[in-house]
């Protein structure tokens, strides 16, 4: 790939300065090399670089999402988009690919975002890229780039607050210097240096424009023709009448071709004009490249500024050759599973066969993965008559109204496909799928119904995916419209196994989702905990569908239901964590109340009022969910009722709200687990007939609505009700309902929280022997247990440990960081710079102790990489950033062997010289001393380190020394003179004191040994003499004078 020739040093370093800021945006009209810049920058930039080529067709954001997550996981992402037409799924999509790609690589992210403005008219991908900016790690970079900046509140606060970097077209205007550096690089092989252009000339023709300048140098743009200061408004005269006739005739044609393709590779560009003609294109480029852009992908692309007039001029001179143009690019993208490029450009060129073609061969796989908004463009781009000459494309496009709530019109298009003659057996299914949707909207039951009958004919001799499709939705309508739960249960089934035959993985985890929610609906514990653990692992492995939110936290609820509540606990709070990861507030709120209901459960109702009090506060929050918001309330009023008696006034105020919402807009289920919890406010405050009735009335609606789980639950409290009525007859009659709907040990379960309830109440159900052995069990294990202690979420860091005095290594909960895992030596050597400086550095000052010899431009994006590496290879947090300070968290637990030593040392200090006690002191801290600091750091921060600890060693040991002469120990100060001796080999004072202490000690044959090996190596290593104190203390020993 091409590389732009002049280097832009001054824009270079102020973008390299932004790194940190997490944004930088570079915005300007064509011409300005903002391409060009930003390929500049990232170029040797020491982070995994991702380019996002933003084309036409990521105003709709499924492909823009594709778009994104192949770049950024790479070409061969292993999901497409999920199923259903919801940001919150491409959301989640999103996610699972910056969460692959931030640690699959030991460098932190940067993403590019070229031609930005194609978004501007797209509010959802607009809010895509804003997700996406949200989501990325706290290293991670985003660039966008385009020719105006999008409307989008996030990136505009941040513009406004000056948070981020803006380059804009007064910045990227060439200077003087600049021009002479680029006619400099374009005339270097000119053989008439006569003919070389003027810089002063060019700057003041062009105003500094890039694209300007670089046709002026050149050669085609004659600036004779324009005279002085050129106006941006003359570009189309200077296409005409200068850079179109400059490309010769034979080359004319394959720019044409060049230009209606949005973007051009190799085989691309052979298919379209042959492999001879793309050769002399390129040769031609190579001395013209101001003509084409090129990309990071293998790809150029016509400069903007022209491609829309040369492909003008080639569709007006031969429409038949355009036209042809137009099918093979369409073709071509295609094949290579480009669709939304290739609906796209037959919809930019008006090509309304290729656009027919494309939706009713793709129009049914689109539909599959959700991608409403991009068949609704691709229809936009089809006049009315076109749209409806093809049944299947009508057919489709009546699925994406019924989808979008567009009722009537879905409903007349899908009519009128089905009663055409012209339509054929597939168009009419999608059309009978499309209208079966719209009336769901406006509640014609009966009429879904004979859709249904319809829908069971045709699908003998449809395909397996269309078959999977009407199965589902016939679950579906049984589920949630007829109450037809086995119905329901028979359908997902035949679902599950029809879309394993046709290969449709995400339509069969969504049957197998639905089928265990179903399964805990009915109250089949084990069986909906079987199913949702298979469904959850699957949409783990697809890691792309906020489906996964919601399966946790049918899991959960399910778990509930067998009375696994620790098991409940982890799986919510998994949930919680996707509802926020994926943006579904929905999820959250669900998830958040049904935490509610586990830790109501398990006694701890302080935490789970905290949990209720979340979930409503999410209700309120834009969230409108009559079911979510009544039991939430109702969940509310029994925590208040269990946190004692005088909270019982507080508790019937919130079961009346939950009432209110479940008799107005709510489900049989919501009304009877709110009549449940007004019954047991009615039997605490004395009024038992009431709660009684209650009861009752819950247990027939449990009944009727077929919720085995509920109506055990109903049973039970009725039966306490009675007891505290002082009706037992009434309560053991109630008891032996119950026991009749319980055939096996684990129904038992989901009374736990209602034992805990009343625990003498549980006892004397359990000694009723009517419910078996195994409530028994519960009762006897659970009725008076305390709860747990419920901690808040505190941040939970491992520890870290390093040492670096004759060794470098650092380990996390006891685990080595291997080279591997640092990825970098300047990484290691920047986490012991953060160690030396516990209260923190500025990021200047670490770039200068780190990497004093670095081009400044590249200072910044270095520091922040290698800051990346270490939270990578510690924890994330172990790093934070505080009022422009870089240091270690203050939360966290970090041990260095330096500390220690210094530490030990300064206690040694404060103690009573020569005492016994400082001694040991000193000892103690010597201990940790077991070599240099850090020998593979070279750089003056470490040298100087090293010095002053090597420095404090040898005074420790030399009062070390004198403490043991004091004591006559001659033999222990020579050993604290040799360690001095091994940390500096010709220190003359612990030589002299090593051979003085070998003979006080009684081993003048040793002194002298040492001081004759002392003298060679002294000689050797300095060429001189020894100096003459240890000649004469030499003498002295041999004499056997005293010393």
């Amino acid at each position: 790939m091409r590389r732009p020739l002049v280097r832009r040093t001054r824009l270079l370093s102020r973008l390299d300065e932004a790194v940190g800021a997490g944004l930088s945006v570079v915005s300007a009209p064509p011409g300005f090399g903002k391409t060009a810049l930003v390929l500049q920058f990232v170029d040797g930039l020491d982070y995994n670089v991702r380019w996002i080529d933003v084309s036409a067709a990521c105003a709709s954001p499924e492909p823009f999402a594709q778009h994104l997550a192949s770049a950024i996981v790479g070409p061969d992402a292993p999901f497409p988009a999920a199923i259903a037409g919801k940001l919150t799924d491409l959301k989640a999509y999103v996610d699972a690919a910056i969460r692959q790609a931030s640690w699959a690589t030991d460098q932190p992210l940067c993403i590019v975002v070229d031609n930005v403005h194609y978004l501007s008219d797209s509010p959802e991908s607009v809010e895509l890229l804003e997700w996406l900016f949200d989501r990325l790690p706290q290293d991670a970079e985003l660039i966008i780039s385009g020719r105006e900046t999008i409307p989008s509140r996030v990136f505009d606060r941040r513009i406004a607050g000056g948070l981020c970097l803006l380059i804009e077209k007064e910045d990227l205007t060439f200077t003087i210097d600049e021009v002479e550096a680029l006619i400099a690089i374009e005339t270097k092989d000119n053989s008439r240096p006569e003919l070389t252009p003027d810089a002063v000339s060019v700057f003041d023709r062009s105003g500094g424009w890039p694209i300007g300048a670089a046709a002026i140098i050149s050669g085609a743009w004659a600036p004779e023709r324009l005279g002085r200061s050129a106006e941006r408004a003359s570009w189309e005269r200077y296409l005409a009448g200068d850079v179109w006739s400059s490309v010769p005739v034979e080359l004319k044609r394959p720019m044409q071709l060049a230009s209606v393709a949005p973007a051009l590779d190799e085989a691309l560009a052979i298919e379209l004009m042959g492999a001879t003609d793309w050769q002399r294109l390129n040769d031609w480029l190579d001395r013209h490249d101001f003509v084409f852009e090129y990309l990071p992908n293998s790809q150029m692309r016509v400069n903007p500024l022209l491609r829309g007039y040369q492909a003008g001029i080639f569709q007006r001179e031969d429409p038949e050759a355009f036209d042809a143009a137009v099918v093979t690019i369409c073709a071509h993208l295609e094949a290579h599973g480009a669709i939304a490029e290739a609906m796209e450009a037959a919809r930019e060129w008006q090509h309304y066969d290729a656009l027919t073609g494309l939706l009713e061969r793709q129009g049914p796989a689109l539909l599959y993965q959700g991608s409403l908004t991009l068949l609704g463009r691709a229809y936009d781009g089809l006049p009315a008559p076109r749209r409806n000459a093809s049944p299947m494309v009508a057919a489709v496009r009546a699925r994406v109204l019924a989808q979008q709530g567009e009722v009537i019109d879905a409903l007349a298009e899908a009519d009128r496909v089905a009663n055409s003659a012209d339509s054929d057996a597939e168009a009419r299914l999608q059309a009978l799928l499309a209208r079966e949707r719209a009336l769901r909207y406006t509640g014609r039951v009966d009429q879904e119904q004979q859709v249904f009958d319809d829908l069971r004919e045709m699908t003998a001799d449809a395909s397996a995916l269309d078959r999977a499709e009407v199965a589902f939705a016939e679950a579906e309508f049984a589920m949630w419209v007829a109450g037809e739960l086995q119905q329901a249960s028979e359908a997902l089934v035949r679902c599950i196994g029809i879309a394993q035959e046709a290969s449709a993985y995400k339509l069969e985890l969504l049957a197998r989702s639905t089928l265990g929610q179903l399964n805990a609906m009915r109250g089949n514990g084990p069986a909906a905990v079987e199913e949702l653990v298979r469904a959850a692992s699957g949409w783990r492995t697809v890691a792309s569908s906020g489906n996964l939110g919601w399966t946790l936290n049918n899991l959960g609820m399910a778990y509930l239901l067998v009375g696994d509540f620790h098991s409940a606990l982890t799986t919510l709070t998994e949930a919680v964590s996707e509802g926020k990861r994926g943006g579904n507030p929905r999820n959250q709120a669900y998830a958040t109340a049904s935490l509610g209901d586990s830790e109501l459960a398990l006694g701890n109702y302080e935490r789970a009022r905290d949990r209720y009090s979340e979930a409503l506060r999410l209700c309120t929050g834009g969230i409108k969910d009559d079911t979510l918001e009544s039991l939430s309330l109702a969940g509310m009023s029994a925590t208040l009722l269990n946190l004692g008696s005088e909270n019982i006034s507080q508790a019937d105020y919130w079961v009346e709200r939950a009432l209110t919402v479940s008799r107005e807009r709510g489900s049989p289920f919501d009304l009877a687990t709110c009549l449940m919890q007004k019954g047991l406010i009615e039997s605490a405050l004395g009024t038992h007939d009431m709660a009684i009735e209650r009861m009752k009335a819950a247990t027939t609606i449990f009944t009727i609505a077929d919720s085995g789980a509920g109506l055990r639950l109903a049973h039970y409290r009725l039966a306490m009700c009675y007891f505290a009525a002082d009706r037992k007859a009434d309560a053991d009659a109630a008891l032996r309902d119950l026991a009749g709907h319980c055939a096996e040990a684990w129904m038992f379960g989901s009374l736990l929280g209602a034992v805990r309830e009343r625990p003498l109440f549980a006892q004397w159900a359990a000694s009723r022997n009517v419910l078996g052995m195994a409530f028994k069990s519960i009762v006897a294990q659970h009725a008076f247990e305390q709860p747990e202690e419920s901690q808040d979420d505190v941040a939970s860091f491992p520890d870290v440990e390093a040492w670096s005095l004759g060794r470098l290594e650092v380990q996390v909960d006891g685990h080595t960081i291997s080279d591997e895992q640092w990825a970098s030596t300047r990484a290691k050597e920047l986490f012991y710079l953060f160690l030396a400086n516990p209260d923190g550095l500025r990021k200047e000052e670490a770039v200068e102790s780190i990497y004093p010899d670095l081009p400044r431009e590249k200072c910044n994006s270095a520091f922040h990489s290698n800051l990346y590496r270490i939270r990578k290879a510690l924890y994330p947090d172990s790093i934070i950033k505080r009022n422009g300070t870089y240091l270690l968290n203050p939360e966290g637990s970090f041990k260095w062997d330096v500390t220690e030593f210094e530490t030990k040392l300064e206690r040694a200090l404060t103690l009573e010289p020569a005492s016994d006690e400082r001694a040991n002191a000193f000892r103690n801290a010597l201990q940790l001393y077991r070599g240099p600091f850090a020998e593979a750091f070279f750089s003056e921060w470490a040298a100087s380190q090293r010095s002053r600890l090597a420095n404090r060693t040898q005074e420790a040991l030399s009062v070390l020394a004198g403490y043991y002469a004091g004591k006559a120990d001659y033999e222990a100060a020579a050993d604290c003179m040799q360690k001095l001796l091994e940390a500096d080999r010709f220190n003359e004072e612990a030589a002299y004191q090593l051979a003085s202490y070998r003979v006080q000690g009684g081993n003048r044959a040793a002194a002298l040994a040492f001081l004759d090996e002392y003298r060679r190596g002294y000689e050797s290593e300095y060429g001189a003499g020894i100096p003459g104190r240890f000649t004469q203390l030499r003498g002295r020993i041999a004499a056997g004078a005293a010393i």
